[in-house]
């Protein structure tokens, strides 16, 4: 005769079981895309912008003097070097230092935001997302506010890449440096430099305060 009530303490055992073992493959689950700190990795990131002089003649340059963080709030900082300007030649390098932005008293530009990482910190390694990100570029002692569409991917567990999809147009007039952009003009003799410049950068992150 078979005794229910050990059928029935039986069962409730093996629910048990299986309770705690579901359990725990959804926690494990869960914290292999909980969000931690991101920090910039400089060597892998880049910031570029493009300038026109005399109406025709179009160059690059670039900032290699990155730092930053994501936060695991979402708050987050890029700090360029201004000082680090390098734009193929060391006298203009110089020039645009000193005559534009004025590094000795404002040596660096800060863009600070707020991301939010419900959707992000579920991407699996491969997918990407796209996103409007809005925050307040911090420029020679003004402040202004930047909408920037990026798109981010997460190319492993650890690392994010965080990327322009179209180029930023940044006004020299915002930031007053319009006065900067007249010297430069004066000091190489040429009869015009655009005002405005789009402004690109490909950021990459890893993931700290992994156990």
């Amino acid at each position: 005769m078979i005794n229910r009530y050990r059928v029935r303490q039986a069962t409730k055992q093996r629910l048990s079981t299986i309770i705690v073992q579901l359990s725990s493959v959804l926690v494990m689950t869960l914290s292999q895309y909980t969000f931690s700190d991101w920090q910039l990795q400089t060597e892998y990131s880049s910031l570029s912008f493009t300038s026109v002089k005399n109406s025709a003649i179009t160059e690059s340059h670039h900032f290699p003097g990155l730092t930053g963080f994501v936060a695991s709030s979402g708050s987050s900082e890029i700090t360029i070097d201004l000082g680090s300007i390098e734009t193929g030649i060391p006298i203009r390098n110089q020039r645009m230092q000193k005559l534009l932005f004025d590094i000795d008293e404002y040596p660096y530009a800060i863009f600070s935001s707020n991301i939010d990482m419900s959707e992000i910190s579920q991407l699996q390694t491969g997918q990407s997302m796209r996103l409007s990100l809005r925050g307040n570029l911090d420029l020679h002692g003004q402040t202004g506010n930047l909408t920037i569409p990026i798109q981010v991917t997460r190319s492993s567990h650890t690392v994010f890449v965080i990327s322009t999809t179209r180029p930023i147009v940044i006004s020299a007039d915002q930031f007053e440096l319009g006065a900067g952009i007249e010297a430069l003009k004066d000091i190489a003799g040429l009869a015009h430099i655009t005002p405005t410049v789009p402004v690109s950068f490909t950021l990459v992150f890893e993931e700290t305060n992994q156990e």
